[in-house]
């Protein structure tokens, strides 16, 4: 569409490509897995949640990525969602 090579790269960076899709889909769903062992399936596909909050805090620090108030305030948000219904499932599940 805008006129970018994308079949032109070395096959070194093909493979990081493939990694880059693999590697994170392979580990999120074995954590995801695992947990719902411990915990209501709710509760663990609501900490998935959190992963752009946490994607915008690495961008911050290793990228320099600024952080606007608005951006900063709907991440408080979401994380004090996300406590919400972590802390009340907690309760629901060992009481």
């Amino acid at each position: 569409v805008v006129g970018e090579n994308l079949i032109g790269y070395p096959p070194r960076t093909f493979m990081y490509f493939i990694l880059l899709a693999l590697l994170p889909m392979i580990g999120g769903h074995t954590v995801m897995n695992y947990l719902l062992r411990f915990l209501k399936a709710s509760i663990v596909t609501s900490i998935a949640l959190g992963e752009p909050v946490g994607a915008s805090l690495l961008a911050y620090y290793i990228l320099g990525q600024e952080i606007g108030w608005s951006r900063a305030l709907a991440m408080g948000v979401v994380l004090f969602s996300l406590a919400l219904v972590i802390s009340s499932g907690a309760e629901e599940r060992y009481s």
